[in-house]
């Protein structure tokens, strides 16, 4: 909301969610939440409504690209619906890094570069870079959490599908917030990437791009790319 801090000077205040907890760090919190994350795997479910959609994503980076013996699932659930044993669930300990990332500043990555909003209406100054929306804001206005989340699987993995991405892709994910669809896009990027890891096809690497800092995937100690 925009503050007044004297009659010539007028600045926009960062999202709430900069806020949480002075105490910590955002690095601190996407610790926090990893460890809750990696109980739920014991002890599930995990609530995600409430952590930023930051904190979602770079916690689910660090819980799928953990290397262990073992792939695992995790549990998902929102305060607005009752939990569900038999939905999809998350996997977790799933990806290898790659071992190269590529060049985000390259011309000929720019070139290819798909640029993809998460939510419409949320932050319009997106506009002017992304080619387009997943969702619509009104798409969502009345649908329960899994639905929303449901929705952003199915339009996320309708993308990646798509010919044109078939050979070596480069996504920026523009991410404006509603949990529900961030996860739900996150979790069809990693099945989409595992396929693709397991038939060895040419890889897809996913930036993130984060409104309140506009960052692009980095500030939390490395780069949190996908691929």
């Amino acid at each position: 909301m925009p503050h007044t801090n004297n009659q010539n000077h007028t600045r926009k205040e960062p999202p709430s969610s900069l806020f949480r907890e002075r105490g910590l760090t955002v690095r601190e919190r996407v610790q926090r939440l990893v460890a809750e994350m990696k109980l739920s795997i014991l002890k599930p479910p995990i609530n995600l409504s409430n952590p930023p959609h930051r904190e979602i994503t770079e916690a689910l980076h660090e819980m799928v690209y953990f290397q262990s013996d073992q792939a695992g699932e995790m549990d998902i659930t929102y305060n607005d619906v009752n939990w569900d044993t038999n939905r999809r669930k998350f996997p977790v300990y799933y990806l290898n890094l790659p071992v190269k990332w590529p060049d985000w500043r390259s011309p000929e990555i720019t070139k290819k570069m798909l640029n993809i909003g998460t939510l419409s209406f949320r932050h319009v100054s997106y506009d002017d870079f992304v080619d387009f929306y997943l969702i619509r804001d009104r798409e969502t206005r009345a649908l329960n959490s899994y639905q929303i989340q449901d929705l952003a699987y199915e339009r996320m993995t309708n993308v990646l599908n798509d010919p044109c991405l078939k050979g070596e892709a480069y996504i920026s994910l523009f991410q404006t917030g509603l949990e529900p669809l961030v996860v739900g896009a996150y979790l069809a990027i990693v099945d989409h990437i595992k396929v693709r890891q397991t038939k060895r096809l040419p890889q897809l690497f996913v930036k993130p791009v984060f409104y309140a800092d506009r960052t692009v995937g980095e500030g939390l100690g490395g780069r949190k790319f996908w691929g």
